[in-house]
């Protein structure tokens, strides 16, 4: 397995765990804050109605407390009181108090009178109702107290006491219909949240899987998002991006191929219309041009189209004469030199360029340009360049990165042609130096060595002379050096023919005291001019006779 593939363990849970994850919070949250809400709510809504229905029975109480009020007999009180229990299970008591303290009580065992203080008579007379543990019912009830007055005179108190028995029915079931609703509601929540990733994340993992292919290299991948979101646009961005990679390696190939094609051959011009059509195809352009800078002293400047490659709906440009011997500044591109001179592109949409040279670029019918210098040597030599008359074109990085390349690749072609064409110069020139030497050293060998052999020539002959001891042996001298400058022009010959490569080698038999005697003769006459005596001796271990390896120079004398 792909490494890229393999899962990491610091990251357990995927995307599509974690966004439902998320979601099942938000909902927990959103469903906590619900039940915070309303759960009170109910409940203040259970209260509400025990509110109301103390107050409605301390009302009906009131109007009959009015008339004992008066009167002092409580048997209507009593009537009443009973008739209500009696009606009203959820009632547990009720009790009138009057401010001294004396009290009616009715409760399920009957009425009886007492005298309550404490919370029967609050020093506030103001209604209230509230829960509480009642001693004379020995369980919580809902007491609710009533001011009650009369003819502007405060009699005393009302007092209703309520079963919780509803209440807290009521109060259960609210929270066992809550648990069971957060139990659904979680279990749907997560369900939902499940889905709800899964397909918020589909194109997310659809989008992976396009990323990992893409790094394993397939650069034909594209991702199948159609959303039209963030996500959307991300997959459209990727393609995009694929599209420039897969552009740019059909680009690089067309360069390797145009590296491979400038390398083996020995003229880069003549394999320049395949370089071209290669680089044109794979970079799906309307023309692929090259022009060649040239200067001249009246006009400066100027430039060329050499070569060029046309797609089969755009029209050749190569014999318009405007693009031959053009010059930047009578065309009003004079912008472009400097940006050319540092290297630098020049690409975009026509219509964003200047008014003039937008002029210039329309007349050839360029929708989008880039235009690449080639440099060789560090010397600015001339533009590759790529016109696309279709539809306006943003250029990636990619395909000006290719492009520089294949700029870059023919001006390393151009420069290795141009040394190579110096090189085979100066052999020649070397060649032409070297045979004009040999033939120097020849002829002025030849001619050195004529006269010589006259002399020698006339030394021989006067050697057949009558000359006495002396005399003979002063032509003796002459004649030995004779030949010994003639064997030092000969040499100066074998140098000639070693440069021809014409040696031929010789084994010869020499006499060693031969060699020796010619030697002290050669110098004996300055010797004795310094009276000095030359002689020597050869000891007889020394071989008389010796053999060598002559170069064998086809002289003789």
């Amino acid at each position: 397995m792909n490494k890229r593939r393999q899962k990491n363990p610091r990251h357990a849970l995927g995307i599509l765990a974690r966004t439902a994850l998320l979601s099942w919070l938000v909902a927990i949250v959103t469903l906590a804050v619900f039940i915070a809400v309303v759960v009170p709510g109910q409940r203040s809504a259970f209260l509400q109605n025990l509110a109301s229905k103390a107050h409605g029975v301390a009302a009906s109480l009131q109007d009959i407390a009015a008339g004992a009020a008066i009167s002092e007999d409580y048997s209507t009180i009593v009537d009443h009181c009973t008739k209500i229990l009696a009606e009203d299970e959820s009632i547990d008591y009720l009790v009138l108090t009057r401010q001294d303290g004396f009290s009616l009580i009715h409760d399920r065992s009957g009425w009886r009178s007492e005298d309550l203080s404490g919370p029967w008579t609050p020093s506030e007379r103001v209604a209230n109702g509230t829960i509480r543990r009642m001693e004379m019912v020995g369980a919580e009830v809902y007491h609710y107290s009533r001011p009650f007055d009369y003819s502007g005179i405060q009699w005393g108190w009302i007092h209703v006491g309520l079963s919780l028995r509803t209440y807290s029915a009521n109060v259960q079931g609210l929270y066992h219909r809550t648990s069971i609703a957060v139990v659904l509601c979680l279990l749907l929540g997560l369900l939902v949240s499940i889905l709800y990733a899964r397909q918020l994340t589909r194109p997310i993992m659809r989008l992976r899987e396009a990323v990992l292919a893409l790094a394993d290299g397939d650069l034909s991948v594209r991702a199948s998002v159609s959303s039209r979101d963030e996500v959307g646009e991300l997959g459209a961005s990727f393609n995009q991006m694929t599209e420039s990679l897969l552009q740019r390696d059909t680009i690089l190939q067309s360069v390797r191929f145009a590296a491979r094609q400038f390398l083996s051959s020995d003229d880069w011009r003549t394999v320049m219309p395949e370089v071209l059509s290669h680089l044109g195809t794979a970079a799906d352009v309307s023309r692929l041009y090259v022009f060649r800078n040239h200067e001249t002293p009246r006009d400066g400047l100027l430039t060329s189209q050499r070569y060029e490659w046309v797609a089969d709906h755009a029209t050749p440009e190569i014999d318009n004469p405007l693009l031959q011997d053009l010059s930047f500044e009578r065309s009003g591109l004079s912008r472009w030199v400097p940006i050319f001179q540092d290297g630098h592109p020049l690409l975009g949409s026509c219509k964003d360029f200047p008014a003039e040279e937008w002029e210039f670029l329309k007349l050839q019918g360029i929708q989008s340009v880039a235009l690449v210098p080639i440099h060789v040597s560090a010397r600015w030599w001339g533009l590759l360049g790529v016109d696309e008359c279709r539809r306006e074109r943003t250029w990636s990085d990619a395909e000006i990165t290719a492009l520089r390349a294949a700029a870059h690749t023919l001006g390393a072609a151009v420069e290795r042609a141009d040394a190579r064409r110096a090189l085979v110069l100066a052999k020649e020139a070397a060649e032409a130096g070297s045979e004009a030497k040999s033939q120097f050293l020849a002829n002025m060998s030849h001619e050195i060595r004529t006269p010589i052999t006259g002399v020698m020539g006339m030394l021989h002959l006067l050697q057949r002379t009558d000359l006495d001891e002396k005399q003979n042996r002063y032509v003796s001298n002459a004649v030995t050096a004779a030949g010994t400058l003639l064997t030092v022009i000969g040499d100066v010959l074998d140098f000639s023919k070693i440069e021809a490569g014409r040696l031929e080698l010789d084994e010869l038999t020499f006499s060693v005291p031969d060699l020796l005697d010619a030697a002290v003769r050669v110098s004996a006459e300055r010797a004795e001019a310094r009276n000095i005596e030359l002689t020597y001796r050869l000891d007889g271990d020394v071989p008389r006779e010796l053999r060598e390896i002559r170069i064998d120079c086809g002289r003789s004398w």
